[in-house]
């Protein structure tokens, strides 16, 4: 199913369909700026499909080929193989879009994925919401040619498993300690895990290095520091306690003085 939405400007969400359905119909929207996929059913051939200027024998000028997205999201209903052919079709040089003018990229995938895109769309790039896949040792952000990335929103980190066999945790503080001061964020939104039953106390001092780190000059940006966090019991039933709930917000926020004292806002709520 495709939905298509006519306004000052154009936006395709994708629910299901097949590569050549979808770019059929990026051809019929001259003005698009906006690209949502849900979910997205391929074949068993690599080829990327035809444009429908190609299959008529046509070929496209150069300034009328391309739809520059400045929204583009690819949903976690994707199948890796799915989703590694639909992105090898948006960069695929035949495409019909053009990726260097996206500002927000909401994604889940793979590391080469996320930075096939991240290195493409360059500079544009101001909004990230990156869901993290499950093997987080491994999966290393390059976004250096993002220069000009103002908002990280990162879900999700899993802090239901226990210090020492959670394996977001040090993969986190190991990526914020990557970053450069040439960075120019001013949010970053964590969503993260945490069981209701857990000692959550034991986590301050995981929140205080990242406190340390923050609060340091190449974060000289950084205006507000923002959780969302998904409180459940062991059955990954939602909490609906408001005290628990609380309690944890607030033990979060009291972890960060020194961003408090920098002026930085840090602010805790439930991810529903």
């Amino acid at each position: 199913m495709l939905e298509h939405i006519r306004g000052r400007s154009q936006t395709i969400s994708s629910l299901v369909a097949s590569l050549d359905d979808l770019s059929n119909f990026v051809s019929h929207a001259r003005d698009l700026t906006s690209l949502s996929v849900f979910n997205i059913s391929t074949t068993d051939r690599d080829e990327v499909p035809l444009t429908p200027e190609e299959m008529g024998g046509g070929r496209m000028s150069t300034l009328t080929k391309w739809r520059r997205l400045s929204d583009l999201r690819l949903r976690p209903m994707l199948h890796n193989n799915a989703l590694l052919k639909l992105v090898d079709w948006l960069l695929e040089p035949r495409s019909l879009v053009d990726l260097s003018h996206v500002e927000i990229l909401h994604i889940t995938a793979g590391e080469d994925v996320v930075n096939r895109l991240l290195r493409t769309i360059g500079s544009s790039l101001k909004q990230l919401k990156l869901h993290l896949p499950d093997a987080t040792p491994d999966f290393n952000i390059n976004w250096e040619f993002n220069t000009a990335l103002k908002f990280l929103n990162l879900r999700f980190l899993d802090m239901s498993t226990g210090l020492m066999t959670s394996t977001d945790l040090p993969w986190f503080l190991r990526f914020l300690s990557s970053i450069k001061a040439s960075n120019r964020l001013e949010k970053i939104t964590l969503g993260f895990i945490v069981y209701e039953d857990t000692f959550y106390e034991e986590y301050r001092f995981v929140w205080q290095q990242v406190d340390r780190i923050l609060a340091g000059a190449q974060f000289e940006f950084l205006q507000k520091l923002d959780f969302a966090i998904w409180v459940s019991d062991e059955d990954m039933n939602i909490e609906k306690d408001s005290a628990v709930v609380n309690r944890i917000c607030m033990s979060t926020v009291s972890a960060f003085p020194l961003l408090v004292e920098r002026g930085v806002s840090v602010e805790a709520r439930q991810m529903i």
